[in-house]
């Protein structure tokens, strides 16, 4: 993948953020993903990305845009109208984070963002063929990882409830 014009945000000399142009971003990677089924109600889903996001302006060298490399691991147990589904995602080889500030992921400059882990569980129960409720928590191990390079924090722990009603 190639990309012509990606903006991002950086600082001037003065120390004030700025939005500039990435005049190049590249990407070059491969994506794997393998789906098992194991029994009638149990399956289980392993993906895999590597790849080199990259990115130059005009006058710069190229320089690492995102995460090296993205693990997504799953199982989903479904019986008649019931449905459980966990996921854990994770993004490894981190990019530069864009500053640093208090409550950062690390207290050296120009430092690499940590690697996350997410967790997330999805309950489902299908009454009918109209309706579900669903019972989903999103970050169970409660961490507190950078969401991108700004360093934009994951939410703590949460759940949602939620009914759907289709016609």
């Amino acid at each position: 993948m190639t990309v012509k014009d990606k903006f991002y945000w950086d600082k001037n000399s003065d120390g004030s953020n700025i939005m500039k142009n990435r005049d190049k971003w590249k990407n070059l990677g491969l994506e794997i993903s393998y789906k098992q089924k194991l029994n009638e109600n149990f399956d289980a889903s392993l993906g895999l990305t590597v790849q080199n996001p990259v990115a130059k302006s005009i006058n710069g060298s190229w320089v690492q845009d995102t995460s090296k490399y993205i693990i997504n691991l799953g199982t989903n147990y479904h019986k008649n109208k019931f449905m459980a589904d966990m996921r854990i995602f994770s993004y490894l080889g981190r990019e530069n984070a864009f500053y640093n500030r208090e409550h950062t992921s690390s207290t050296i400059k120009d430092h690499k963002l940590k690697n996350s882990l997410d967790l997330t569980l999805t309950l489902s129960y299908n009454p009918t063929k109209f309706d579900s409720f669903k019972l989903i928590g999103r970050n169970l191990l409660d961490r507190e990882d950078a969401l991108n390079n700004y360093e934009y924090r994951t939410t703590p722990f949460n759940y949602s409830f939620i009914y759907e009603r289709n016609f």
